[in-house]
């Protein structure tokens, strides 16, 4: 059974995948993104958008790195290990 992919730079905002595989687009990139923490297997969770689009903030391994959509799109995620994180409830709904 094949699996389902998908890059990394259309991970929503409060979801989190695991990585695949990462796929140079010819600009060496990959070599950069493993030495962040990008690895197959690893989870990336993406925490915030700029204003303007980009770049994206993703959580990887405790830190938080900021990557253009370009650079996002040569990671692949499984479709099938996509989570929804709950949303933290405000402190006028109560704790």
């Amino acid at each position: 059974m094949k699996k389902d992919y998908f890059r990394m730079s259309a991970l929503p905002v409060g979801c989190k995948a695991k990585v695949s595989a990462l796929i140079d687009g010819g600009r060496n990139i990959t070599d950069r993104l493993r030495d962040l923490g990008i690895t197959e297997g690893e989870e990336v969770r993406c925490v915030m958008k700029s204003p303007l689009g980009e770049p994206h903030a993703y959580m990887i391994k405790g830190s938080v790195i900021a990557l253009r959509q370009e650079d996002a799109g040569v990671v692949r995620l499984f479709s099938d290990s996509v989570v929804r994180l709950a949303e933290k409830k405000s402190a006028s709904e109560g704790i």
